[in-house]
C-alpha cells in the first residue's frame, strides 16, 4: 500500500508538470509562485565578500525580471563560510559544484545561489547552473541531488576595478539568466536583448526580456518544483508513518491537491515578453 500511495504522489507531480501554459497574463487570475533563496557566501581569508546589503540587492533585481512572470524569490537563508577551495575553482568547474554540495539546503523548491571569489578568464562575472532534466517523470533533486542551484562570481555583487577595463558595475541581469537555467531555459543565441543570450549584461542600453513561449516553459517548470517539493514532504512523511492512514491519504490528495497544482489559461501580457 505504502508504494501504491508514494507513486500516486509522483503521478500528480507529473501530471502537474504536464500542464502547459497557453499564455500569461498580469493580474490576479495568474497564481503567484514563490520559492525560497538560500545564498552562500564564500569567504576565504582576504577575499572581499559581499554584504547582505549586496544579496538583497541582487534578490531585487532578479525579481524585477521575474515578478511580472507571477513568480516570485525570497532571501531566506545568507550563509558566509570559509573554504580555501573556493579560491582555485571557477564557477563552470565540477570542484564548484561540489562546493555548492557541501553548503545546500532544502529540496527542488530552494534556490541555492553559492558566490564564488574567483571570476573567469575574462573581466566578466562568471555564472553556471545545470538545467534540470525535462522528463517529467525523473525527480529534479534525485537527478541533480545537491548540484541543484547556481553559482557564480562574488564580483557580480559589488562595483570592483580590473586593472585593464577600470571599473566594473555589477551584471544585474546574470542571476536572472541562471535562474532562467534553474527553471528549465536554454540558451537564446540570436536575440541579443533575450536574458537567455549566451553574453547576457552588464550593459544598461539594452532592455533585456524573456520571449512568451520562454515564459510559459520557465513557469512549467517553477509549478513543477512545487509539485516535487510537496510530494517529498508528503513521501517522507509516509515513510515515517508506515502504511497507516496511506488510502485515506491517497483519496484526499487526489480530490484536494490536483485542482490547485493546475494553471488557468489566459492571453499574454502587455508587458515586454
Amino acid at each position: 500500500m505504502r508504494s501504491l500511495f508514494i507513486a500516486s504522489l509522483m503521478a500528480v507531480a507529473a501530471r502537474a508538470s504536464n500542464q502547459g501554459e497557453s499564455g500569461l497574463a498580469v493580474g490576479t487570475g495568474i497564481e503567484m509562485y514563490h520559492f525560497a533563496v538560500a545564498v552562500a557566501l564564500c569567504c576565504p581569508q582576504g577575499v572581499r565578500c559581499g554584504t547582505e546589503a549586496d544579496v538583497v540587492s541582487a534578490i531585487e533585481a532578479l525579481n524585477a525580471e521575474f515578478e511580472p512572470l507571477r513568480v516570485d524569490f525570497e532571501l531566506a537563508r545568507l550563509h558566509k563560510f570559509s573554504d580555501v577551495d573556493c579560491l582555485h575553482t571557477k564557477v563552470n568547474e565540477q570542484q564548484a559544484a561540489e562546493i555548492l554540495a557541501r553548503v545546500h539546503v532544502g529540496g527542488s523548491s530552494t534556490l541555492n545561489v553559492l558566490y564564488l571569489p574567483t571570476a573567469l578568464e575574462i573581466y566578466l562575472s562568471g555564472g553556471y547552473a545545470i538545467n534540470p532534466p525535462e522528463d517529467p517523470q525523473l525527480r529534479i533533486d534525485q537527478n541533480l541531488e545537491k548540484m541543484d542551484g547556481v553559482r557564480i562570481s562574488m564580483n557580480n555583487l559589488y562595483d570592483w576595478k580590473h586593472k585593464e577595463h577600470g571599473k566594473i558595475d555589477p551584471n544585474p541581469h546574470l542571476l536572472p539568466h541562471e535562474v532562467g537555467h534553474w527553471l528549465g531555459l536554454g540558451h537564446d543565441k540570436f536575440t541579443i536583448a533575450n536574458l537567455m543570450h549566451p553574453s547576457v549584461g552588464p550593459t544598461y542600453m539594452v532592455d533585456y526580456c524573456f520571449r512568451s513561449d520562454q515564459a510559459s516553459q520557465l513557469r512549467t517548470m517553477a509549478r513543477r518544483r512545487l509539485a516535487e517539493e510537496v510530494v517529498a514532504i508528503m513521501v517522507q512523511g509516509v515513510m515515517e508513518k508506515g502504511d497507516e492512514k496511506a488510502e485515506d491519504e491517497e483519496s484526499q490528495l487526489v480530490t484536494a491537491e490536483e485542482p490547485s497544482l493546475a494553471f488557468p489559461h489566459s492571453a499574454d501580457p502587455p508587458r515586454r515578453l
